[in-house]
């Protein structure tokens, strides 16, 4: 949660993450094996992604699974 953030900074942030995310290895502790991971991130905003009662969770839940859908280890937003 980003108080007081513009979607395109939002975006930014998450895309951020991801990069750090995608740049970093990690060390699997059972098989002592270095992995790299992808992250697929939703971004909403609010007012802008939230119609009349809508919930601002369920319009991010559905940016994650479109950024999924179209090819994973990216960002969308809502």
């Amino acid at each position: 949660i980003l108080p007081e953030t513009s979607k395109t900074h939002a975006l930014g942030v998450a895309e951020r993450i991801r990069g750090a995310v995608a740049q970093t290895s990690f060390v699997i502790a059972e098989t002592l094996s270095v992995e790299k991971l992808t992250l697929s991130l939703g971004v909403a905003t609010f007012p802008d992604d939230l119609g009349e009662g809508g919930d601002l969770v369920q319009r991010a839940d559905e940016a994650l699974y479109a950024a999924k859908q179209t090819g994973r280890d990216r960002v969308c937003g809502a």
